[in-house]
């Protein structure tokens, strides 16, 4: 077994100044880990596999990482710093993490749709909800049994259309300083609280709940 004595020994005989340990973890496991040594900031390659194992073990008893994402919470990245003090009797290893928290934080919002007076007319008499996301197509909720003409067709695939852009161009505030839009959205004419509820139109607007997931970076607390 690699003793503290023996890992304290091959460090000052390669004159090591600092490790870096590169990590990645959430969804409930660690990802890789990267381990880089150093001398006076100049990388050293020979360092033992005992060595690298026994900083792996000490890092895991002196270091905490929050690996489960929970919906809210996704993991966090960054680097733990691995010095050796000698400013005791005995020397040992500090460990040090620098990390960032990723949280997934959903908005809801509401859109305007505007639509010719035909839209208004054909969506009043013939439809009782649209939705979808940017992974599926968008669905319609007929009313009643509609025999669509080809004009209908075209009226109503630019209907879709601009609901799809109106949703994928509606961007929340963010009250944080580094977030990052994810590709990801929803949206629905029906009121998420009831799903059953019919969309609504006021005067030429549609009316259009939108989610729209974003990702936030914090300094990691964990």
């Amino acid at each position: 077994m690699f003793t503290q004595e023996q890992a304290v020994k091959e460090w000052q005989e390669l004159l090591l100044t600092k490790c870096e340990v590169k990590f990645n973890c959430g969804g409930d496991s660690m990802g890789d880990t990267d381990f880089s040594f150093f001398s006076n900031g100049k990388l050293v390659t020979e360092v033992s596999q005992d060595l690298q194992d026994y900083i792996e073990n000490k890092m895991y008893d002196n270091v905490t990482f929050y690996q489960n994402s929970d919906g809210h919470y996704q993991g966090e990245s960054g680097t733990v710093g691995v010095e050796l003090a000698t400013d005791d009797e005995e020397p040992y290893f500090v460990f040090q993490k620098y990390a960032q928290a990723e949280y997934n934080e959903s908005y809801r919002l509401v859109a305007d749709v505007k639509l010719t007076a035909e839209q208004v007319e054909f969506v009043n008499k013939s439809i009782s909800a649209i939705f979808g996301n940017n992974d599926e197509q968008t669905q319609i909720v007929w009313k009643v049994d509609v025999i669509l003409t080809d004009d209908d067709e075209k009226m109503l695939e630019d209907l879709i259309q601009e609901v799809e852009n109106v949703a994928e161009g509606e961007i929340p505030e963010v009250d944080c300083d580094n977030y990052e839009i994810n590709d990801w959205f929803a949206f629905s004419t029906s009121n998420e609280d009831d799903e059953d509820s019919e969309l609504t139109i006021v005067g030429d607007i549609l009316k259009l709940n939108v989610r729209r997931s974003v990702t936030t970076y914090e300094d990691s607390n964990w």
